[in-house]
């Protein structure tokens, strides 16, 4: 079987080449899952290289027939998807194509009406071994749990979806090696500690996929990770891809104090340092000293806005207040805090984003990226807004990209998915635009760019790219790109917007939405979803 990671557009479009990625994670646990039931599996990432004709009959050449193809979808890539599935279908007529993840999941018809043959919905090691393991031994597989098909009547069936794995310790070591990961792409280290997070932000779709109980990997299982990464990639710097690293609690306290304890007998904490993400009402100063003294240094929180106000709309369940504590707090015990904005809220005031970027230059912070609000399928944002004049959907959900705002020219004229009804698009790309660029050209942030000084940097360049003329070429198109933007979102806005439409004759950016979008897909079953994740699950 072959899996498959597809990208619409590579992370960090003009500055891909500089922009660390990390190893896809959804299709390594699949593929291990299935490896350690006997059966061959490769992947591919097209982070790393564009699937064409030639290569995918190349990596294809020794895998059993038929061809069984994996695709993780996010909403984002789901028109690559639909691309390679035409692909897939022209060349191998008789292949099968499964697609997953969160973007199919919520949209099952849509992979379905563009030519998958299944799409496996929710969490699915083991209903996919289950389908492989029947598919190859000629059985039927139309009872497989989790699964949505076309039958032979032309009508879409929906599988009821099975119980969410309990011990993660079922899926075998992570599987670094069928990745390329010498590649010099391949600078963020991923480790999986948990899945799940009991908490109920609604632009986050994630939880269609992990649930809202939180599940762990043993402390055995991510020290040997731990000591895969180091000892055979050489790996100094590792981020943890939980949603929820720490958790008050009793419970989660002891789980998580028992990894540091481990990862400081090791001497571990000597050989590489650590990213976690969590929230700032999920910290105290107990926990972030632990958290230090086994050099997990680098924390990232999802701050989102500046103003209370919009906390309360987007379900976030903490105060400012919290996160300004919490922050100083890292501060003050010498760790490195970083936090994620969203600017483009329903209801959100030029005023509102004006605060939160008051509040990002108060704390003087480590690390800061604001993106556009997306509504992604499957949440209850999309939820509420899919029928406002708010929403704009291309073609495949081709502009459903949280960095439209900051690898694009500011003259690219791919319309934002989502613009509150209280700012224009062009007030809104402009101030995302100018929120990143004040941060980025921070001082400290260039000397870490130039020095090639390592970590979780937003951009990292080639040691002594200066003495090469391709990436002279290619750096210096980049900068020319960052710094017309940066320039223009500096110009009074009225002036900017003017040469806007002047270079790109798009007048309707500096409009307000007001034509509602038809055909706006809803997810399957919302509803019934969410009932079902709170019968089986006891959230903490």
């Amino acid at each position: 079987m072959l899996f498959i990671h597809p990208i619409w557009e590579r992370y960090g479009g003009e500055l891909s080449e500089y922009i660390p990625v990390g190893v896809p994670v959804a299709i390594g646990y699949l593929s291990q899952y299935l490896i350690q039931h006997g059966h061959k599996v490769k992947v591919h990432d097209e982070e790393i290289e564009i699937l064409d004709e030639e290569k995918i009959k190349e990596v294809v050449v020794d895998l059993p027939k038929p061809y069984v193809f994996g695709i993780s979808v996010m909403t984002a890539s789901a028109g690559r998807s639909y691309e390679l599935i035409k692909m897939i279908k022209k060349l191998f007529p008789d292949s099968i194509v499964l697609l997953g993840g969160i973007h199919p999941t919520a949209l099952p018809e849509e992979g379905l009406e563009n030519g998958a043959d299944y799409v496996f919905r929710g969490e699915s090691e083991k209903p996919l071994l289950n389908f492989y393991d029947k598919l190859r031994s000629s059985q039927s597989v139309k009872n497989v749990s989790n699964i949505s098909y076309i039958d032979d009547d032309g009508k879409i069936i929906h599988n009821p979806e099975s119980d969410l794995m309990r011990n993660l310790d079922e899926i075998d070591a992570f599987p670094y090696h069928l990745f390329d990961y010498k590649n010099k792409r391949y600078r963020s280290w991923y480790i999986t500690r948990s899945r799940g997070c009991p908490y109920r932000c609604n632009f986050c779709s994630q939880r269609l996929i992990t649930g809202k109980t939180v599940r762990y990997h043993s402390t055995e299982r991510i020290i040997k990770l731990i000591k895969t990464l180091v000892t055979d990639i050489g790996v100094e710097h590792i981020l943890f891809t939980d949603d929820i690293f720490t958790i008050i609690g009793t419970r989660f306290k002891n789980d998580l104090f028992e990894l540091c304890d481990r990862i400081i007998e090791e001497g571990l904490h000597k050989k590489v340092s650590f990213y976690v993400q969590t929230r700032a009402d999920a910290v105290n100063e107990e926990i972030l000293l632990k958290l230090k003294a086994a050099n997990i240094i680098y924390i990232g929180f999802g701050l989102e806005t500046g103003t209370d106000r919009l906390h309360k709309i987007s379900d976030k369940d903490a105060t400012i207040e919290t996160y300004v504590k919490s922050i100083n707090l890292c501060k003050k015990i010498g760790l490195e805090p970083s936090v994620f904005m969203i600017y483009g809220f329903p209801t959100e005031t030029k005023q509102d984003r004006i605060e939160g970027e008051q509040l990002i230059k108060k704390l003087g912070l480590h690390f800061t990226k604001f993106n556009n609000m997306i509504p992604y399928p499957g949440t209850k944002l999309y939820e509420d807004v899919k029928n406002s004049p708010q929403i704009n959907i291309q073609k495949h959900w081709s502009n459903f990209n949280s960095t439209l705002t900051i690898t694009r020219s500011i003259f690219d004229t791919t319309p934002l998915p989502f613009v509150p009804d209280t700012t224009t698009e062009w007030q809104l790309k402009r101030e995302i635009t100018k929120s990143n660029f004040k941060f980025y050209l921070h001082p400290r942030l260039i000397w870490a760019m130039f020095a090639f000084k390592k970590g979780p940097n937003f951009v990292l360049l080639p040691k002594y790219w200066f003495l090469k003329p391709k990436e002279i070429y290619k750096i210096s198109k980049s900068g020319f790109i960052f710094i017309t933007n940066y320039i223009i979102t500096l110009l009074p806005e009225k002036i900017g917007e003017l040469i806007y439409i002047l270079v790109t004759g798009n007048k309707d950016i500096n409009k307000p939405r007001i034509q509602i979008q038809e055909s706006i897909p809803t997810p399957i079953h919302t509803e019934m979803k969410t009932i079902r994740l709170e019968k089986k699950e006891t959230s903490i």
